[in-house]
């Protein structure tokens, strides 16, 4: 089984998960995490936060 983890510039890296896989068989299938509460720099998201809006 193919997979292809996928963390693009400017948001958290982590060695414990990625911001995305792809999973290249039996069919292409992308999962998407999108519950990471930092940025690059670990700055955390409040939930009252506009920073949060432009980022997702």
């Amino acid at each position: 089984m193919s997979t292809r983890h996928i963390n693009p510039e400017g948001l958290h890296r982590s060695p414990a998960f990625s911001q995305a896989v792809v999973v290249e068989q039996p069919t292409k299938t992308i999962y998407i995490g999108g519950q990471n509460g930092v940025d690059a720099s670990w700055g955390a998201y409040s939930a009252t936060s506009n920073k949060r809006k432009p980022s997702a």
